[in-house]
């Protein structure tokens, strides 16, 4: 969806850089294949804390990028109660919500600004509904293992987002939803354009 977006806003004549994060830069690259990850993010250097939203990241493209707004694309499971999915609900009615955190209602594609660690305000994250599969058992128990080494080690890992290490988001079934589509594309680029 963020390349979608990112071409919607090329189309528009408006200055845009997508980064995709390599998966071996990611908390399940390290959890999964520990030899080859790359820690620079979801292990930084100095620190104690596993990072699954690679917020080391933010600093590195404020530098590329000085006075860049950044979007952060993101997903989460359709039947989570913040996104607000009803399943009788075409994909292409759906709206994006203002940013959070916190409305007076839930959206099916939610939105909030960051504050880093210095209280400024950040990137801003847009939260878009998957479909979601779990993992096979042995992924699962593999995973829990080296999350308790991790912490064994010293290694501290927020127990609210250990759901990202048991289940991923179904690309194939995230289609057919209609969670991929153009008509959803446009809407976030809208309201993109609208935060310039």
């Amino acid at each position: 969806m963020a390349r979608e977006v990112f071409l919607r806003l090329r189309e528009r004549g408006r200055r845009a850089a997508l980064h995709e994060i390599p998966y071996r830069y990611t908390l399940l690259a390290l959890v999964d294949s520990p030899s080859t990850a790359a820690t620079d993010y979801s292990m930084p250097a100095g620190g104690r804390r596993l990072d699954a939203d690679l917020d080391g990241l933010d600093e590195d493209l404020r530098r590329r990028h000085p006075h860049a707004l950044i979007f952060e694309f993101h997903n989460s499971e359709d039947t989570q109660p913040m996104l607000g999915i009803d399943p009788a609900k075409p994909a292409c009615e759906y709206e994006v919500g203002p940013i959070g955190p916190g409305s007076a209602r839930a959206f099916e594609i939610g939105t909030w600004r960051n504050v880093d660690h210095l209280g400024r305000p950040g990137k801003y994250l847009i939260e878009l509904p998957a479909r979601y599969v779990l993992e096979e058992s042995p992924v699962r128990e593999r995973r829990r293992r080296r999350l308790a080494q991790f912490r064994e080690a010293g290694y501290d890992f927020d127990p609210r987002w250990s759901h990202y290490l048991e289940s991923r988001a179904d690309v194939a079934a995230s289609r057919r939803r209609g969670y991929l589509a153009g008509c959803l594309a446009r809407k976030v680029a809208d309201w993109i354009t609208g935060c310039g």
